[in-house]
């Protein structure tokens, strides 16, 4: 299958389908089974749980793993996601990551990390650093999550070169990391298209 996801035509003579309008039937309905196809293949989804609930001890500085993590497939390959244009709406796709996080001590800092691997059988291959967006140091410990930063939606930046990947979750310590201090993270991951 070729190409890139597009908004579905109608039987109008431009714009999106609406009350009323019918799906075109070019070529026997190749185009609409097309776009069903990629919208299948790109594996839309929203809610999906990366890490229930996971406790990290942050006793030194750097990079630390989330225990319990899933690894979260992305297909764009031949680019069929990231290749996603919508001129009608200015609609853009968003791959994105939703960090919740508690630290136990404000003497310590967590910041949301994303990697990504694209060798989809080789877990220990997930080393490559994202390129996101939205994430900020979190040196809150509000109980009911209500603080500065504890509730982060990070926006990521796919591969280049249209390719599949695996993506790991992941956050920063820093502030002040001693003996004892921890910090809570759940994640939740989310592909859609925004309408602007």
């Amino acid at each position: 299958m070729m190409g890139a996801w597009s908004r579905f035509n109608s039987n109008a003579s431009v714009g999106p389908i609406t009350v009323g309008h019918k799906y075109k039937q070019l070529l026997h309905g190749q185009v609409t089974r097309d776009n069903f196809d990629i919208i299948s293949r790109a594996t839309w989804c929203k809610n999906v749980p990366v890490v229930p609930f996971a406790s990290v001890a942050c006793t030194t500085a750097g990079d630390k793993e989330l225990p319990g993590w899933a690894p979260i497939e992305i297909d764009n390959t031949d680019g069929i996601l990231s290749s996603f244009v919508d001129a009608i709406e200015d609609a853009v796709l968003v791959v994105r990551f939703r960090f919740r996080l508690r630290v136990s001590d404000s003497a310590l800092q967590v910041t949301p990390k994303l990697f990504y691997g694209t060798d989809l059988e080789d877990l220990t291959a997930i080393t490559t650093v994202a390129t996101i967006d939205g994430e900020a140091a979190c040196s809150a410990d509000d109980l009911d999550f209500s603080g500065a930063n504890q509730y982060q939606m990070v926006e990521a930046t796919l591969p280049g070169g249209g390719v599949p990947s695996v993506w790991k979750p992941a956050i920063t310590a820093g502030g002040t990391p001693a003996a004892g201090l921890f910090a809570e993270v759940s994640v939740w991951h989310d592909v859609f298209v925004r309408f602007s």
